[in-house]
């Protein structure tokens, strides 16, 4: 069994900073750490995107290299959670620090950065869908230019429900994040950077609203699920469980995984800090055994 599993490291860098996050995604026995770069922004004097490009590259290199030191790679990193704020001050800054992720996953040597797409927290739950697949495509196009520039793959991530609003987010449903995605990559050469991020626990959490499951998003998609967040929930609310705690259908995940031929990082996106302050070592130790448990059961048995 080759494969590599992932530990988002966004709830370790809120406890232990950067470094200690790497420590705990070593410490945990995780191949790669999916590290967090939408907490940085440029509106904060004390953030590392205040500066310059440079410094930034500067702070990315050392943490890099820290993490080669311990044997921890980076396959993908989590940029912003909105790409389209609806202030023209607010936007502006947005996406400049878009820009900053992607310097951030190219500096780690990343492969792909992740995104969230417009999303209805921001808009509303009552505007009108043209409008959201409108600045959707036109946030994630100035983003484009900047990954084709500095060689990064731009992965959009499944929505699911917006626990704020009570509602499900517009692109959770399946023809609707197909629609947007092809609108995007059908242009010039954004096929080939722009891709999809499967978040099992967002596509379940929609599961009594939208018939498609995880595995339908994986099948359809094809060889443009280039990364993964694996998490679980009740199929009410993105609780980002461990695997086997919820609803998600995990065979039909794997399965899917292989009918597609997925070679990317199974990668989890667990709240390791769930149980409390000072636990999370534990949970991310024991997330990351219970996948490894799950891949090396599946794939023995395949393979004898």
């Amino acid at each position: 069994m080759n494969k590599k599993i992932g530990l988002a490291t966004e709830t370790l860098q809120i406890v232990y900073k950067e470094k200690g996050a790497i420590d705990m995604v070593k410490k945990a026995g995780a191949d790669c750490a999916d590290f967090y770069t939408g907490c940085y922004s440029v509106a904060d004097p004390k953030s590392v995107y205040a500066g310059s490009d440079d410094d930034i590259v500067e702070f990315f290199s050392d943490l890099k290299q820290y993490a080669n030191d311990r044997g921890v790679s980076f396959y993908q990193t989590h940029g912003r959670r909105r790409i389209y704020l609806g202030e023209t001050k607010s936007d502006t800054i947005c996406l400049e620090n878009a820009r900053r992720d992607l310097i951030a996953a190219k500096t780690l040597g990343a492969k792909v950065c992740v995104m969230h797409g417009v999303t209805v927290s921001t808009m509303g739950a009552d505007t009108d869908p043209e409008i959201m697949h409108s600045l959707n495509r036109d946030s994630f196009l100035q983003i484009l230019k900047w990954a084709k520039e500095y060689g990064i793959i731009l992965a959009s991530e499944t929505f699911g429900f917006c626990s704020a609003l009570d509602t499900p987010e517009l692109f959770a449903f399946f023809d609707e994040f197909k629609s947007a995605y092809e609108r995007i990559a059908a242009i010039d050469d954004n096929a080939e950077y722009f891709k999809v991020c499967i978040d099992t626990g967002h596509v379940n959490s929609v599961s009594k609203f939208e018939k498609h499951s995880a595995g339908d998003f994986i099948r359809e998609f094809g060889k443009n699920v280039v990364c993964l967040h694996m998490h679980d929930n009740d199929g009410f609310s993105d609780q980002h469980l461990p695997l086997y705690s919820g609803t998600v259908d995990w065979n039909d995940v794997f399965d899917a995984l292989d009918s597609v031929g997925f070679d990317g990082v199974y990668n989890l996106e667990i709240d390791l800090n769930r149980y409390g302050k000072g636990f999370e070592p534990d949970a991310a130790e024991f997330v990351v055994k219970l996948l490894r448990f799950a891949l090396n059961k599946r794939y023995s048995r395949a393979n004898g």
